[in-house]
């Protein structure tokens, strides 16, 4: 009599961090299990969505539950007048109490409705033996609460889930990471235990499954059009800093401060990599300014399907063509860096220059920002260069 497959549960937000669960669940005896695919709950624009469950296509999820709320590819995501004032006063005595016991019943209303769902669609399956989730997904506490005996992992998708978790001591539980080598070095040499820290099974096949992601997971139009970009390459990821609530003309700096560590940019096509969440108008005033001031060529990925997609895979397709790669501090420059080890392309980073942008920040993200301030510059910068220009200098200081 054959044994009944025990379940696995892996929550994803983004399509790089189920891309990396794929990676986990192939390499850790797939026959044995059935693997359900959990979107979470916050809101998600369709394309985003779709790609995530376009992942069918990778790995044999067994069903995909999807818990968020869709939003359309033209909606803009930067926060409205209620969206700002309540991050600023919910920190405020009386008003942190106040929000606090509104969100806690918010958030019990919602574990509710979830566990309802979850309930339906995963226990008649089977045994839940593992839930594997990110660090900050909503969903977490209501699968712990379901399903008590599974062992729970925790995976990453960026800077802010390695500083959540050394925040909480490893949260008790297993934290896999691309980032294993350079997280225990630093331990190392700190005298800091991190042995909740695990490398990423499987991830030495990155290469491997974003070809297939590419060729599977991407409308064949978007691939062709990505691959015949020719010639030279500058790849520049932009970021969704309007939660910093920076003033309009940070996008226009942080170019001038890119291009300044460039020789002859006139050389490159420069390929633009917006945030999913970043404003429309940031991204047309930062591909007017190339074009316009500095003459250059622009291929703008603005279409839903290529934003929503991993840029960390879609950097295979110019991996040859690429001499520099340049963000303010986006997470998807040290995965590049890490990922696809011997590239010649120099990446260029400017987490010090972001800061004299943060002068309305709200403070939750202004806790995250210098939260993250010894990851960046000491952990996982390894294979990177941090541009220290101030708004203004001219010149690179690379």
């Amino acid at each position: 009599m054959l044994k009944e497959k025990e379940i696995r549960v892996f929550v994803s937000s983004s399509h790089l961090s189920t891309l990396l669960m794929i990676l986990y669940a192939q390499e850790r005896n797939p026959s044995a299990y059935k693997d359900i695919l959990i979107l979470d709950s916050p809101p998600k624009k369709a394309s985003l969505i779709q790609a995530i469950k376009g992942t069918r296509f990778l790995h044999d999820w067994a069903v995909v539950v999807d818990l968020s709320s869709v939003l359309t590819d033209g909606t803009e995501m930067v926060p409205g007048f209620r969206k700002s004032l309540t991050r600023k006063i919910k920190h405020w005595p009386i008003f942190k109490q106040l929000y606090g016991f509104l969100f806690s019943i918010k958030g019990k209303n919602r574990r509710r409705d979830e566990m309802k769902i979850l309930s339906s669609q995963i226990s008649p399956l089977g045994n839940v033996a593992e839930v594997n989730v990110l660090t900050q997904t909503f969903v977490n506490d209501s699968l712990v609460m379901l399903f008590p005996g599974a062992r729970v992992q925790h995976f990453e998708h960026g800077l802010g889930d390695a500083y959540f978790t050394e925040k909480s001591g490893g949260f008790g539980k297993i934290f896999y990471t691309i980032f294993n080598d350079c997280i225990q070095a630093e331990g190392r040499k700190h005298n800091r235990n991190f042995d909740y820290v695990k490398p990423l099974p499987g991830v030495e096949r990155f290469r491997g499954i974003a070809e297939l992601a590419i060729e599977k997971n991407l409308s064949a139009g978007v691939a062709e059009k990505l691959r015949s970009v020719s010639g030279r390459v500058v790849i520049i990821l932009l970021e969704s800093m309007q939660i910093f609530e920076v003033p309009d003309h940070y996008y226009v700096d942080f170019l001038d401060l890119c291009l300044r560590q460039i020789p002859d940019p006139r050389n490159y096509t420069f390929i633009l990599k917006p945030h999913p969440a970043q404003t429309f108008r940031s991204l047309q005033d930062s591909k007017r300014h190339l074009e316009d001031f500095y003459k250059v060529r622009t291929v703008e990925l603005s279409s839903s399907a290529e934003m929503s997609f991993s840029v960390e895979a879609l950097y295979l397709i110019w991996e040859k063509q690429a001499d520099y790669v340049f963000t303010a501090y986006s997470s998807s420059i040290f995965y590049i860096s890490i990922l696809y080890g011997g590239s010649s392309t120099k990446f260029y980073y400017a987490y010090n220059f972001f800061s004299n942008y943060l002068k309305r920040a709200p403070k939750q993200f202004l806790d995250i920002y210098h939260g993250i301030g010894h990851l960046v510059e000491e952990v996982v910068s390894v294979h990177c260069v941090q541009m220290n220009d101030t708004p203004g200098q001219v010149g690179g200081t690379s």
